[in-house]
């Protein structure tokens, strides 16, 4: 799930606190969009093990969040904001497992969504607010920010194939179809600058051949996904296949960007 190499741990504790928090977001994205697929899907049996597996992941790395198991954390106030979202986050996997336990009505689907949304936007501050204690550290820099943008674009992906299947179940609304639209522009921008680097989006280019490789098989895995994501953000309905094979691809390039991510440790970028 996780990133946790030996060289991560030597890594900045900042920096790795805020690669943590982002990920925590990742796994709530997961989780919904499993979820949003037992609403859609055929196989009713298969999809909801899929989903208990995401809930437990999200319970689970929040957990080790908290108790400081991965990172310790030094400041007080995001200690205790860490801990309040804590408690936010179980109505989240609350609401989340009842719809896996057969409740599949709408009422429980919004309120996973509203308060996933919020967790969402929680775990977003406080990865900002554990990186900006150390802005005067080289980990803070572009080469940090590069190695967050990494993360967000595992949470892009996952946020457009919820948002696919919350379209697919009439769920989205038109500020839905906006954000989707938004949010494959900001992904499509990332991983052009990624593949080459950028210092206007202060990203630093892959620092080997390795990193060069797997961004080049997300993008490829994006070229396969992108008509199916385009279609249901217009509104328009996608066959439930195209749905779950953009799903599969989705979750390549998720793990192809954790890779990534592992070069780039290997080689940190403007080392």
């Amino acid at each position: 799930m996780f990133v946790r190499t030996a060289t991560a741990q030597m890594r900045d504790t900042a920096a790795l606190r805020a690669e943590l928090l982002l990920e925590q977001r990742v796994e709530l994205k997961k989780m919904t969009k499993a979820v949003c697929f037992v609403l859609a899907g055929s196989d009713r049996s298969l999809l909801s093990r899929s989903a208990i597996a995401a809930a437990d992941r999200f319970d689970r790395s929040l957990a080790q969040l908290v108790t400081e198991d991965l990172a310790a954390e030094t400041d007080s106030e995001r200690a205790k904001a860490l801990s309040e979202l804590d408690a936010q986050a179980r109505a989240v996997t609350l609401s989340a497992r009842q719809i896996i336990a057969g409740d599949v009505h709408r009422v429980p689907m919004s309120l996973l969504l509203d308060d996933g949304a919020d967790v969402g936007r929680a775990l977003v501050t406080l990865s900002a607010s554990a990186l900006s204690l150390d802005k005067d550290k080289p980990g803070s820099t572009a080469a940090a920010h590069t190695m967050l943008t990494l993360i967000h674009q595992s949470a892009r992906m996952q946020a457009m194939l919820r948002d696919a299947c919350l379209n697919q179940v009439g769920l989205l609304g038109e500020r839905g179809h906006d954000r989707m639209m938004s949010v494959q522009a900001e992904f499509e921008a990332d991983l052009a600058a990624l593949q080459t680097g950028d210092p206007d989006r202060n990203i630093l280019a892959p620092p080997n051949v390795t990193a060069r490789v797997l961004l080049g098989k997300v993008a490829a895995f994006w070229d396969k996904s992108r008509d199916t994501l385009v279609t249901a953000s217009l509104g328009e309905n996608v066959e439930i296949r195209a749905l779950q094979k953009a799903s599969i691809y989705g979750d390549l390039m998720d793990m192809n960007l954790k890779r990534a991510r592992k070069a780039y440790m290997r080689t940190p970028p403007g080392g």
